[in-house]
C-alpha cells in the first residue's frame, strides 16, 4: 500500500540522512571549516538564503563585505568539525539550490 510504501522510503531516507549529516561546531568556534554559500548585495536575497539555510539545520552566519565595489553580504555555513563535513554538506547545499557554494577553511 501507500502507506507502507511511504514508511519503507521514509526509513531509507532517515538511514542515508544519517550518514550525509555532517558534525557541527568544534570546540573552538574560529576553527574548523566552513561553507561558503555566497555574497549577497540584494536584501531579498539574502533573506531568500537565510530561510532556505535556516531549514538545513546548519549554523551559519552574514558579514557585511564589500566585492568589487559592490556592499553586500558573505554568507557562510559551518563551522564543521572536519572538511570531510564540511564536504558533506556542501553536496547537501548544492542539491537545494545553492550551486556556487564552495568549502573555505
Amino acid at each position: 500500500t501507500a502507506t507502507n510504501f511511504a514508511a519503507v522510503n521514509s526509513v531509507k531516507f532517515n538511514k542515508i540522512a544519517k550518514i550525509l549529516r555532517p558534525q557541527l561546531r568544534p570546540k573552538d568556534l574560529n576553527s574548523g571549516t566552513y561553507v561558503a554559500i555566497g555574497f549577497y548585495a540584494r536584501v531579498e536575497s539574502l533573506q531568500n538564503a537565510s530561510e532556505a539555510l535556516s531549514l538545513t539545520g546548519y549554523p551559519f552566519r552574514s558579514q557585511k563585505r564589500k566585492l568589487r565595489e559592490t556592499d553586500g553580504t558573505l554568507v557562510t555555513a559551518g563551522p564543521f568539525i572536519t572538511e570531510n563535513d564540511a564536504k558533506a554538506a556542501l553536496e547537501i547545499l548544492k542539491l537545494i539550490g545553492f550551486t556556487d557554494a564552495y568549502v573555505i577553511k
